[in-house]
């Protein structure tokens, strides 16, 4: 579905609107893809005591725009999304 929309966008449209934006614009796209979401990755690891490698799996979902959700939207946007069988769910122990 992320693939669709950008492709249906046409270069020259991209190249306009990249133009028209402003360092300000430039910079607050940039805290809000690549700083923000990993300081929020961080603080959320300490508040719930995580440790190194859940640290770094939360971090790099973090900073990949649409990683949590993608997988989902793929298989519910191709219907293949069904549900498991009960057997095949693993036993809690």
């Amino acid at each position: 579905m992320m693939v669709s929309i950008g492709t249906s966008f046409r270069v020259s449209d991209m190249w306009k609107h990249l133009r028209m934006m402003t360092w300000l614009g430039w910079l607050s796209l940039l805290l809000a893809v690549f700083i923000v979401p990993p300081a929020l990755a961080l603080a959320l690891a300490h508040l719930l005591h995580l440790n190194l490698a859940e640290t770094g799996e939360l971090i790099l979902l973090g900073v990949a725009p649409g990683a949590i959700i993608a997988p989902l939207m793929m298989a519910l946007y191709s219907k293949r999304l069904r549900p498991l069988p009960a057997e095949a769910i693993p036993a809690a122990s």
